[in-house]
């Protein structure tokens, strides 16, 4: 126990003395003021909420159909696997029709 104390006071000494700091300013900012921001911000928060007189449509914000620019080879695979997934959602829904009877 008193090791214990005795490496607490060691350790409380060691940083008093290590966070003592000088009134001299360090080299090269001898001649430099001390900055004190005098204005004051003032921020309402009023002024964040979006204004909800003014209407603003949606309607820029995406494609109409059959807008999209896709080049033609990959119109043709977007195709030919769309009928690959319902040619094999159809034998899947057979099978299961098969199943039930």
């Amino acid at each position: 126990m008193r090791k214990l104390i005795g490496i607490a006071i060691l350790l409380l000494g060691a940083t008093l003395l290590l966070g003592q700091t000088t009134s001299t300013p360090p080299r090269g900012f001898e001649n430099v003021r001390e900055m004190v921001e005098t204005e004051v911000m003032d921020i309402q928060i009023k002024a964040f909420i979006p204004d909800i007189t003014t209407f603003k449509d949606k309607t820029d914000t995406y494609n109409w159909e059959g807008h999209y620019a896709f080049p033609k080879a990959l119109l043709e695979v977007i195709q030919q696997v769309s009928k690959q997934q319902l040619t094999r959602w159809q034998e899947i829904r057979n099978k299961w029709l098969e199943e039930s009877k």
